[in-house]
């Protein structure tokens, strides 16, 4: 559903060399890289599940949801919570397709976005099917509240027509209608914003826009390479997209609002496929099982240490440090090989039976 073909399950020089300098570091220099056993370390929750994960959010490390594509059992797409001490299954009402994407607010309202223009909003842990005037890939979803935000999507592989920006007032959303001398990308990937009065959009070929609450511009991206996710940090200091295609792309805003292209520097993961910032720190994960870490300062490879190859798509760090991670086989149907991989001090329950 991306735009490059999913690897054999190999390591790139990348992820051999990160995992050669783990194993160095395990075996040599305790403190070099690698956090001891009484901090906060990678685990595996979850892997080889029968669908593949696409996104996770929530509000806390005690709620925390995560959505993935349709296992072909008849229960529709793969929706997952975790509530602090168990992994539950809520039922999506839906008896087939993907979800996309998942955005949870703070009073515990959830968006989730997927194949067929279909968007859920949860509350109480119960979906309700919105309102929507298309039936394309929703890629993205974004609120403020309970009954206004943004949804985005398209066909890569399509035309311009087929790219979509969709406004929620209420139940129902309607499409954005944008002024001819706008750029027409052939595909809006997400939307993340701060209020409804600051809200960034990012698509195909470097597309990247912004709505102040009245109008909407183009911004230049710094780069024309395809940007998937975009994530900045609450005071609106720094704005992160990151993508790219055979070579992942980082792109960040400065303080002029200009953004300029900020990959580190050496040997790049393929692909990166999702990014969050929270406080100081950032994460952003991609192809296999990348993940990188935002110190403040730079972006620099996480050390996991586990052996794991496949796509992570999404990522999401919560208040309390702990970060979560989610993919599989996210590229092109059939969609499986889901995994999940979590950061913390304890180990979670591990996703079985469900």
């Amino acid at each position: 559903m991306l735009i490059v073909a999913q690897p054999a399950k190999t390591a790139s020089k990348w992820t051999l060399a990160l995992m050669v300098a783990a194993a160095w570091c395990l075996a040599t220099l305790p403190g070099c890289g690698v956090e001891p056993e009484a901090k906060a370390r990678w685990r595996i929750v979850g892997e080889d599940l029968p669908g593949a994960l696409f996104s996770v959010a929530g509000r806390s490390a005690s709620d925390v949801w995560v959505v993935g594509s349709d296992r072909g059992e008849g229960r529709g797409p793969t929706v997952l919570r975790f509530d602090g001490k168990a992994w539950s299954r809520p039922d999506a009402g839906l008896s087939k397709g993907h979800l996309l994407w998942v955005h949870v607010l703070a009073d515990g309202t959830a968006f989730t976005s997927g194949s067929g223009g279909v968007i859920l909003r949860w509350q109480d842990g119960k979906p309700t099917v919105l309102q929507t005037p298309g039936k394309g890939l929703v890629w993205g979803v974004w609120a403020a509240d309970a009954t206004h935000g943004f949804a985005v999507g398209g066909d890569a592989s399509a035309t311009a027509s087929e790219a979509f920006v969709w406004r929620l007032e209420g139940d129902t959303f309607t499409a954005v209608d944008f002024a001819p001398a706008l750029a027409k990308p052939a595909a809006w990937f997400k939307v993340f914003g701060r209020s409804m009065d600051d809200v960034h959009f990012c698509g195909i070929d470097g597309a990247l826009r912004h709505f102040d609450g009245s109008a909407f511009a183009d911004l230049d991206a710094g780069t024309t390479r395809t940007l998937l996710t975009i994530h900045g940090r609450a005071d609106g200091s720094l704005i992160t997209a990151v993508g790219g295609q055979f070579s992942a792309t980082v792109v960040a805003s400065t303080a002029g609002g200009a953004f300029v292209d900020v990959t580190p520097k050496g040997d790049p993961p393929l692909q990166l496929m999702g990014v969050h910032h929270q406080g100081a720190v950032g994460y952003a994960s991609g192809m296999e099982a990348t993940v990188l870490r935002h110190d403040g300062t730079a972006w620099q490879p996480e050390l996991h240490g586990l052996e794991v190859y496949e796509s992570l798509h999404g990522i999401w760090s919560a208040e309390s440090g702990e970060v979560f991670a989610v993919g599989g086989q996210v590229i092109a149907p059939p969609f499986g090989r889901g995994v999940l991989m979590h950061k913390g001090k304890v180990a979670l329950p591990a996703l079985v039976d469900l």
